[in-house]
């Protein structure tokens, strides 16, 4: 049986080269898919509310919906799917 991811029902798949898990979603202006895969940790960058005005780094809210990135940023052979122009 194949596994869907939950919320979205979309068939989780392996990436053919790094075999990472990944999920093909739709991109609603162009209509073509892209491969996108759960980000682990995100922090939000916030100034402190006292003293040196740096940025503090927190981790983010764990009841905040799931975040997605383009396979394309982590994949180490993102280059070889990479449609170019010519």
């Amino acid at each position: 049986m194949t596994e869907r991811h939950k919320e979205s029902g979309l068939e989780w798949q392996a990436c053919r080269s790094c075999r990472a898990r990944i999920l093909f979603a739709k991109n609603r202006k162009s209509g073509k898919t892209i491969p996108v895969q759960p980000v682990r940790t995100v922090y939000r960058l916030q100034p402190q509310l006292v003293g040196d005005p740096e940025l503090v780094a927190t981790p983010r809210d764990t009841t905040a919906p799931v975040l997605y990135v383009s396979h394309f940023e982590t994949c180490p052979d993102a280059e070889q799917f990479t449609r170019r122009p010519g």
